[in-house]
């Protein structure tokens, strides 16, 4: 699949800053929750996916004793 692709200022980018390969996970959550994540996600003014990344980053780091 391609990458989404945005335009800001007449210049192209890529719709993520992330430059690494991507694995993609399925995450199924109850819609009363997928709700609440998309709307705290937003506030954050962050995609789900986005959000979703940083708290496993953030999930692993603390696991592997605050290593980033």
């Amino acid at each position: 699949m391609a990458k989404k692709r945005v335009t800001t200022k007449g210049k192209t980018m890529p719709a993520t800053a992330v430059d690494t390969e991507l694995k993609l996970v399925r995450l199924e959550l109850p819609p009363d929750i997928q709700l609440q994540f998309r709307v705290e996600s937003s506030k954050e003014g962050k995609s789900m996916a986005a959000m979703a990344r940083q708290l496993v980053e953030d999930w692993v780091a603390k696991r592997k004793g605050g290593e980033k």
